[in-house]
């Protein structure tokens, strides 16, 4: 059991893992927190992949993953202030990965020597101990990185303005004013069918499902691909690309 405390200071119990404080496992089950801006909702919202490079808007490389967090208020930060979204994301711990802040994870670069014996030294119940020291530690910015999928119902939740709100009535609070849509599944994550992809187009409103069905029989291969890039990663633009081809 471990307490949570939000942004405004109210402390609640969860039945999920504290890596701080629990002997942590690979299964174990770790609430964290992603801070983002506006125009980065709608890619979260739905679940998504977590397991590709992508551009970061605070100028560093490209890397695997998501940043996360166990402190909210760094949370915030990140998402430049209440008025920002900061989500709260359920996920096992074997995702979560030690990082310095250009998203370089220890399980790529193993630590050797005397810092890897002092971190078993401090954490000697974890199984990374990397990943609790970037978690738990003294840093200004405790975090860590999430490389792994995140399915619609480990969304749980989303912070903004001083008020949490489940997926469920932000969608219903924000989807007209920052132009969402609730697929009610995710089309980032596998399986990539044919039906999933015409399901997603019809509910982006790019034409109802005989139409879409109709598109996309006719489609040519390299236009299938320029539309699917602009709106899939790539795991899932080559997912999409084989249900079309198949």
């Amino acid at each position: 059991m471990a307490k949570q405390i939000t942004s405004q200071g109210t402390v609640y119990e969860t039945t999920y893992a504290d890596p701080c404080v629990d002997d942590v496992r690979p299964n174990s089950k770790v609430v964290v927190y992603h801070g983002t801006i506006e125009k980065h909702v709608a890619d979260l919202i739905n679940g998504f992949d977590a397991t590709f490079e992508m551009p970061r808007y605070y100028n560093a490389p490209l890397h695997r993953g998501l940043f996360v967090t166990l402190d909210m208020q760094v949370a915030e930060r990140f998402a430049g202030g209440p008025r920002g979204y900061v989500f709260e994301i359920q996920t096992r711990a074997k995702f979560l990965h030690g990082t310095d802040f250009g998203g370089r994870i220890e399980t790529r670069r193993p630590m050797r020597g005397d810092q890897a014996r002092w971190l078993r030294r401090k954490y000697p119940r974890t199984f990374r101990p990397t990943l609790t020291e970037g978690l738990c530690g003294d840093g200004v910015e405790p975090q860590a990185i999430l490389i792994g999928i995140v399915e619609p119902s480990q969304v749980l939740g989303v912070y903004t303005q001083g008020k949490r709100y489940s997926t469920k009535a932000f969608f219903k609070e924000f989807a007209d004013r920052l132009d969402l849509v609730n697929f009610n599944f995710s089309p980032f994550t596998p399986p990539y069918t044919f039906e999933k992809l015409v399901h997603t187009l019809v509910a982006l409103d790019y034409g109802d499902e005989e139409e879409t069905r109709e598109v996309l029989s006719r489609i040519s291969a390299r236009s299938a691909r320029s539309m699917l890039s602009s709106m899939f990663p790539p795991a899932a633009v080559e997912g999409y690309m084989a249900a079309i081809e198949g």
